[in-house]
């Protein structure tokens, strides 16, 4: 089973560590500060990777019985039922959703201004 998601887990890590090379190979003083961080994200991504594709599945078969009870539930918790409300609201009125989103993300761009940079 675990076949099927380990490269696209893979690129992903991959991914994510390519978004740091910029900061962790950068000539400066920046660069300088920031290169051990780079390589230990880089390293513990790599690492967990490694761990969510041979461990993982590993400890799964050894600690998991061979057959699991299962717990049905008649009625859907508190949380489920609000989800579902909340999903089925956002879905039925895409135009607002949309809208909401698009002044979000417009407020926070906004909002980018009174943030002061501490960073160098």
């Amino acid at each position: 089973v675990y076949t099927s998601t380990a490269f696209p887990m893979l690129t992903g890590t991959l991914v994510t560590v390519a978004g740091f090379i910029p900061i962790g190979l950068n000539n400066s003083a920046a660069g300088e500060y920031t290169f051990t961080l780079f390589v230990v994200i880089a390293v513990s991504l790599l690492v967990s990777w490694i761990v969510a594709v041979l461990f993982a599945p590993l400890l799964g078969v050894t600690i998991l019985p061979a057959t699991m009870k299962a717990k049905h539930h008649d009625q859907p918790g508190r949380f489920t039922s609000l989800f579902r409300r909340v999903l089925v609201l956002s879905v039925r009125r895409h135009w607002l959703t949309i809208i909401a989103t698009v002044l979000l993300f417009a407020a926070s761009i906004a909002g980018f201004g009174l943030v002061q940079q501490q960073f160098f």
